[in-house]
């Protein structure tokens, strides 16, 4: 087997968190060259988007969100690759002294708690 054949994702399902732009869109299309089927999620679809039909517009700094994408997810059975690439900050300038809780909050949820409740909800079922 040529190490070509070896990375092969063919048959495996993947989901690239935050996939429709920048690092996330280049993760979405290499795992797809590799032949794997790959679902992303981000808030808004882009225009144009190839994969319609395998997009899930939710956001998952939300728990609503990211039961969005769970249930979705879910009616296709197990995942094989999970990717988390969302994230961003809105805090305004000024460092640590400037964020007020609700930038807190905002940056925890967007930047950590929407990776640990897919993660909750979809981990158990790919080991």
């Amino acid at each position: 087997m040529s190490g070509t054949d070896r990375d092969r994702l063919d048959g495996r399902r993947a989901l690239v968190t935050g996939g429709s732009k920048g690092s996330g869109k280049a993760v979405v299309e290499r795992l797809r060259e590799m032949g794997a089927d790959v679902w992303t999620t981000a808030r808004t679809m882009p225009g144009g988007y190839e994969r319609p039909d395998r997009f899930i517009e939710a956001d998952t700094s939300t728990v609503g969100g990211a039961e969005v994408v769970v249930s979705k997810i879910s009616e296709g059975g197990a995942l094989d690759i999970l990717v988390h690439v969302v994230g961003g900050s809105s805090t305004p300038p000024g460092g640590f002294a400037a964020a007020t809780e609700a930038h807190w909050l905002a940056e925890l949820n967007l930047n950590f708690l929407g990776a640990v409740r897919l993660d909750r909800a979809l981990l158990p079922a790919m080991v």
